[in-house]
């Protein structure tokens, strides 16, 4: 076969004619066994869940995103999956073999996540995102490999983590950790403590509605930026390897150096720790 009808058929592989209810869409894999994957996507499924006594959502899921909404109307969760395998017949095959589970336990806790319902196949892959809409005091508790994460209009304690993919919060509760390994992280933050970390990527913290603050604000690779409010209570200490370092918020008790910073903001009563290892610090605050 000469180049011209292989790249004929290359082009040919990426129009599949969709199968009722699914989408079908070819991509090349480079870590798949059988070298091309095929991947099936079936219809977003709803499941209504029960509000009353919901007191945290729990996720885990190996790679797909998921969305947190908080919600005074009817609690629910959408989850869309999709299954990929060498050929059309597998990957339909893959998708079946898909359970997505959504079940509350004892603690009031919903928790969703994925698995196979028989041995899986060395060319199966899946990937299942979730969409919940819930009561905005539920805790979030989130672990997904490969996707995004987004938290929006929670009061309760967030925790979420990610190896590949970006996270954005907005949480009034007391507890924040977020964590990636690649991607940027954005939060709107107002309760006391907050840990944020990312290997690859920039941190925008606004903790303008924090008073006492505690915790850890660190990136490998990426700048930071840290916005605190008037009410603001913490003792700050900053540091970057290979960038600089800008307050623009009155500091007590400071000692400021080209790669490193300390100083009291407000009483002092927390302590906050600001740390990237390639990228500059900079410290706002609430523009008045």
């Amino acid at each position: 076969m000469n180049r011209s009808s292989k790249f004929t058929l290359v082009l040919a592989s990426l129009f599949l004619v969709p199968a009722t209810g699914c989408i079908i869409i070819a991509d090349f894999d480079p870590w798949d066994s059988c070298g091309t994957c095929v991947w099936v996507e079936g219809p977003g499924q709803r499941v209504v869940l029960d509000a009353a006594g919901l007191e945290g959502v729990e996720v885990r899921t190996h790679n797909g995103g998921v969305t947190f909404t908080g919600s005074t109307g009817e609690a629910y969760v959408i989850y869309r999956a999709k299954a990929g395998a060498c050929s059309i017949d597998e990957a339909h095959e893959a998708l079946d073999a898909l359970d997505v589970f959504v079940n509350r336990s004892g603690d009031g806790v919903e928790h969703m996540g994925w698995r196979w319902r028989e041995r899986k196949h060395r060319s199966w892959s899946a990937s299942v995102s979730f969409e919940i809409h819930a009561p905005e005091s539920c805790n979030v508790d989130v672990q997904t490999h490969n996707g995004g994460v987004t938290v929006n209009a929670a009061s309760g304690d967030v925790d979420v983590e990610t190896h590949n993919g970006g996270i954005t919060v907005q949480s009034s509760g007391d507890q924040l950790t977020a964590r990636t390994h690649n991607g940027p992280i954005k939060t709107d933050f107002g309760g006391r403590d907050v840990n944020i970390e990312t290997h690859n990527g920039g941190i925008v913290a606004d903790l303008s509605k924090c008073g006492a603050i505690d915790g850890r604000i660190v990136t490998h690779n990426g700048g930071v930026r840290v916005t605190v409010g008037t009410d603001a209570s913490t003792t700050v200490q900053a540091s970057t390897n290979n960038g600089g370092i800008t307050c623009r918020v009155p500091l007590a008790e400071s000692e400021i150096k080209r790669r490193s910073l300390r100083g009291r903001i407000g009483a002092g009563s927390g302590s906050l720790t600001i740390d990237t290892h390639n990228g500059s610090v900079r410290i706002d605050g609430v523009e008045g």
